[in-house]
């Protein structure tokens, strides 16, 4: 069956054209070339939405990159446990979040109050005990004076 949409190009003989005429191709040749508009339209269509896809994405993965996720309340992010070497209150934090650290800096203050206590207290302690020292010593002075003075009356 035939395309009756399409008309017909008949080949036209040479005596029958204009002598003066300017060549031209024959049309023939010209629309069996160059392919239908309506073809590559839908391809240049997919072509334009799948490139505006990949530079959305991009752009998103640009705008944030280095930002932590918490969408299955799991964070997404390197976590180093941080100890001390001793107990207290914490009175100041010197970091920000995803601040970097190095070894020896300074994170955190801790609350010295307890400390001081302990100090007044040891050293509370070790008046006391100097105090008991004392005591000792002159309680020996004593003690040996008392006996030097029997051992002196039973010389006698």
């Amino acid at each position: 069956m035939e395309n009756d949409s399409k008309p017909r190009l008949e080949p036209v003989p040479r005596d029958a054209r204009p002598a003066d005429a300017t060549r031209v191709p024959s049309p023939t040749v010209a629309v069996e070339d160059a392919p239908p508009k309506n073809k590559r339209r839908p391809f240049v269509i997919v072509g334009v939405i799948v490139g505006l896809m990949l530079v959305a994405i991009g752009g998103y993965l640009v705008l944030t990159m280095g930002e932590e996720g918490t969408d299955d309340a799991q964070v997404a992010a390197d976590m180093v446990p941080v100890g001390t070497r001793v107990a207290g209150q914490i009175v100041r934090v010197n970091v920000t979040e995803n601040q970097l650290v190095h070894k020896g800096d300074v994170i955190a203050e801790i609350d010295p109050a307890d400390y001081a206590a302990h100090v007044k207290q040891a050293e509370a302690d070790l008046a006391s005990q100097q105090a008991q020292a004392a005591a000792a010593d002159a309680q020996v002075a004593v003690t040996t004076a008392g006996s030097k003075g029997k051992i002196g009356r039973a010389h006698v």
